[in-house]
């Protein structure tokens, strides 16, 4: 039986990008889709401040502020592998879904994610989801 053909969604930033990378070195072949969120949106940053208020600022500036200002070392590496790297503006809405039909993965894994997948999102992958923290 072969291994089945991922789709990895992630944010690239140090709290992943180690772990993100390994995969892409050790199971390169396996990964049909690399997708990429940012977390430093407005709203992003809104939802953070909510829940945690302002002493959460400096995690998110060294953890996804500082990170997003230079080029992404994931989608480089993704790409040099002949990985597809997918924007992940929204997880749920058209482009994202057309990005994971024609990746055709047979498993949606989320590691480090900052959106959570729809039931019609789950459904595009035979083999489902998993969530990896």
């Amino acid at each position: 039986m072969s291994a089945p053909r991922l789709a990895l969604l992630t944010i690239d930033s140090p709290l992943s990008s180690a772990a993100v990378s390994r995969l892409l070195e050790q199971r390169g072949a396996e990964i049909a889709l690399l997708g990429l969120s940012s977390p430093t949106g407005p709203a992003a940053a809104w939802r953070a401040l909510r829940r945690s208020g302002p002493r959460i600022l400096p995690f998110l500036a060294a953890n996804y502020a500082l990170p997003a200002l230079r080029p992404s070392r994931l989608a480089r590496a993704a790409r040099e592998r002949g990985i597809p790297v997918h924007r992940v503006a929204d997880v749920n809405d058209a482009a994202s879904h057309a990005a994971l039909r024609t990746a055709a993965p047979d498993l949606i894994v989320t590691c480090h994610f900052d959106q959570i997948l729809a039931p019609e999102t789950v459904a595009l992958a035979p083999l489902g989801g998993i969530n990896v923290h």
